[in-house]
């Protein structure tokens, strides 16, 4: 939480700078293993001189999600596009390329100082994918929450789908185009990996709803809002920051939000005793209503 901008501070926390620096130590670290190949990697990266902010920023981001160290593989991959001279410095002395060996390397010490920096994030992102996949490969049923304070049904869409083709002919041209239906059958992966991301989206939705309701009751009339970025005329900011903040702890003083999800999930379940849900993530002693003085929390 405070590394969120929860709570009061000075400046603002910035989470992806810590796991930038932790990500350095434990490569500066490598510098003096045993194994020639892991020093060799940990050198080509202090080279690189990128080992900052914007090489974790993404995947930081993406982890609470349910990022796996492959994709943050592929998210360095990516990353580096911007920075071609980098095929140089993981290129070897006798000439072969270890760009491959060099984005694993680094992905997995990402994923090392996320286990870290993000400890809380984690394990409730593991306990609802414990839980939806226990719901999803018992029952066959997609996951379906109602979120409190706006009463709205989320329910994941993910099954799985049938191929064929249809062979037509067009403009005197024979073309057989991919057809994709769905069953009735749940995808249970997509259902476990979504499950993170569509609750937080959802738990935000409602948070968004509430502050613009008691923005309007404060007079604000204009709004521009992308799911957690809000914006108003210069004259009614001041009005709308009050509004976030006391939306945002109402909504999470109010509602237990892990009740609510343990009990979306043991609605499938007929016989809870004989088939329990995983124990729920252990609580912290954040006092929400440090929002409430929190510069940071939105700015």
């Amino acid at each position: 939480g405070r590394a969120t901008n929860l709570l009061p501070a000075e400046r603002p926390q910035d989470v992806y700078q810590a796991v930038a620096d932790r990500v350095l130590s434990l490569v500066q670290a490598d510098l003096v293993a045993s194994d020639a190949n892991t020093r060799w990697l940990a050198q080509a990266w202090i080279d690189t001189g990128l080992v900052k902010r914007k090489l974790v920023k993404r995947s930081t981001m993406t982890f609470v999600y349910g990022s796996k160290l492959f994709g943050m593989r592929n998210q360095t991959d990516e990353f580096l596009l911007g920075f071609p001279e980098t095929r140089r410095i993981f290129t070897d002395a006798s000439g072969t390329s270890r760009s491959a060996d060099a984005y694993l390397y680094i992905a997995r010490h990402i994923w090392t100082a996320l286990q870290h920096n993000v400890v809380a994030a984690a394990e409730g992102m593991k306990w609802m994918q414990d839980c939806a996949r226990l719901v999803t490969s018992t029952t066959n049923q997609p996951i379906k929450w109602v979120v409190p304070a706006t009463e709205f049904m989320v329910q994941q869409e993910y099954y799985i789908a049938t191929h064929g083709q249809i062979k037509t002919v067009l403009a005197g041209q024979v073309i057989q185009p991919s057809v994709y239906v769905a069953t009735r059958d749940v995808l249970v992966h997509r259902q476990t990996n979504a499950i993170a991301p569509n609750v937080v989206h959802s738990l935000d939705a409602a948070c968004l709803m509430l502050t613009v309701v008691r923005a309007r009751a404060a007079g604000v009339t204009s709004f521009g809002m992308i799911h957690d970025s809000y914006a108003t005329v210069p004259a009614d900011v001041e009005r709308l920051a009050k509004a976030t903040r006391e939306a945002f702890v109402e909504f999470y003083q109010q509602h237990d939000i892990i009740a609510v999800l343990r009990d979306a999930f043991a609605q499938y379940l007929s016989d809870p005793t004989e088939t329990p849900l995983p124990d729920a993530p252990s609580r912290g002693s954040l006092d929400i209503t440090g929002v409430l003085s929190s510069l940071y929390f939105f700015s």
